[in-house]
């Protein structure tokens, strides 16, 4: 069952991701949603920083993203909780449905100019379904 709620969230990013004016998805505070980074590719490792849902703590780990093929990648967080997704870009935006051995959800994240990923999240846990939404940023490690 949680592998066909994934696949209908991630299909309910994509709707996240196209709304962006009707009052849905919204890019994260100091994201430049217009910015041209069609020659960035994003695969590799990044150091992650986030604000869990509902101000609920902080985490910080390690994010990394293999190209599968054409704009699909296949992504691994390691925050003190392991979590592997799969998602797809589109120009600036790059939405993942991911999961672990407990909770699952979507993140929406938008490229930056220098390569950091800036990212809005939620979860499934407890029923409550979308009702906070986390922050996350990811940073290219060099």
């Amino acid at each position: 069952m949680k592998k066909g709620i994934l696949v209908a969230l991630l299909i309910a990013s994509v709707g996240i991701a196209g709304c962006c004016g009707s009052g849905g998805y919204k890019a994260p505070a100091g994201a430049d949603a217009s910015a041209d980074v069609s020659d960035i590719d994003i695969g590799g490792m990044y150091d992650v920083v986030g604000k869990n849902p509902g101000g609920k703590g902080t985490y910080k780990g390690t994010l990394k993203i293999d190209k599968k093929r054409n704009d699909v990648y296949h992504m691994e967080w390691k925050t003190g909780n392991n979590y592997t997704g799969i998602g797809f870009r589109n120009g600036n935006i790059v939405s993942v449905g991911w999961g672990g051995s407990g909770p699952y959800g979507v993140v929406v994240y938008t490229i930056e100019k220098d390569g950091i990923l800036n990212g809005t999240w939620t979860m499934a846990i407890n029923n409550e379904l979308g009702t906070n939404l986390g922050s996350e940023t990811a940073t290219p490690k060099k």
